[in-house]
C-alpha cells in the first residue's frame, strides 16, 4: 500500500496534481497506465503474486476518501 500511495503522490506532482486512473476491473479494460507502472515495480521488487488491480484501486480509493471535499 505504501509503495502505492508514494507511486500516485509522484505521479500526481508531474501531472499537475492529476489523480491516477485506475480503469482495469476485472481484466474487464485494458489497465491504465498507472497500474502497469506499479505492476512492473511490484514484479521488480519480486512480488510478482500481488493482485496489482484490487491493490491500486483499494489505494487510490483511500487516498481520495482521506482527501479535503472542495465545494
Amino acid at each position: 500500500m505504501l509503495l502505492v500511495r508514494s507511486l500516485a503522490e509522484y505521479y500526481r506532482s508531474l501531472n499537475n496534481g492529476r489523480f491516477p486512473l485506475s480503469c482495469a476491473h476485472g481484466r474487464s479494460r485494458k489497465s491504465s497506465p498507472f497500474e502497469r507502472l506499479v505492476g512492473q515495480v511490484l514484479r521488480r521488487c519480486g512480488a510478482s503474486g500481488v493482485n496489482t488491480l484490487k491493490l491500486v484501486r483499494r489505494a487510490l480509493n483511500e487516498i481520495r476518501d482521506a482527501e479535503p471535499v472542495h465545494q
